[in-house]
């Protein structure tokens, strides 16, 4: 049965001067990131779902008892490959992988359903701070903040069983495990896994501009 990890440790810090609880909690319209997130992956029938918490972890489980918490206890120093790796010790079957700062169009989950491995892209006019993707022959073949495209991951990802356990074995003696993103770790066994892209309308909440585009388009 397909499962979900939900990537919520970070501390939100580009945005901390308007909102000092977890990013997941913040409301765009009248629910909050969390709120939507699993009432989209409930509709498609997930409802066991797994989240990683760190940064005031207590007001997620306060708030959502029901979910499945993993700590990463060094939420300050690491990035989200860290996160989830802890994730992946309990899971490994057909998964769902969000980001807790998402914002996604309805649609998005129900595209990906099924046995492959879907990642959620929209077209941007770059900056530098996007993991951006290179799309040949409708497969992703590169991923990551280092290239220099103007497809982004939405950071929304359906990964099947194959794809979870090689990243694992690949990633758990990766030196740079602590900084690298998860991307990072897609990346060294894309060769191995085809990786589909799915094309959709999202906002990733790193600043204040991002929540007001989000409220504009999701509240």
């Amino acid at each position: 049965m397909m499962k979900a990890i939900i990537l919520a440790a970070g501390m939100g810090l580009r945005i901390r001067s308007k909102f000092v609880d977890p990013k997941a909690l913040i409301k765009i319209g009248k629910e909050t990131i969390l709120d939507r997130q699993l009432r989209l992956l409930k509709e498609v029938g997930i409802k066991d779902v797994y989240i990683v918490t760190g940064y005031k972890e207590y007001l997620i489980k306060q708030q959502y008892p029901q979910l499945n918490f993993i700590t990463n206890p060094f939420y300050m120093v690491t990035n989200t490959l860290a996160s989830l790796m802890l994730a992946l010790v309990h899971v490994k079957e057909d998964t769902f992988i969000i980001n807790g700062d998402t914002v996604f169009s309805d649609d998005l989950l129900p595209k990906m359903i099924g046995a492959d491995n879907y990642c959620g892209v929209q077209n941007i006019d770059r900056t530098s701070e996007e993991v951006t993707v290179t799309i040949e022959n409708n497969k992703i073949t590169n991923i990551g903040k280092w290239v220099m495209n103007d497809i982004e991951a939405v950071g929304v990802y359906k990964l099947n069983k194959s794809f979870l356990l090689d990243l694992y074995r690949v990633s758990e003696n990766t030196k740079t495990i602590f900084i690298d993103y998860y991307e990072d770790g897609f990346n060294r066994i894309l060769r191995s896994h085809l990786f589909y892209p799915v094309f959709t309308f999202a906002e990733e909440i790193d600043t204040y501009d991002d929540y007001k585009r989000a409220q504009e388009r999701f509240g």
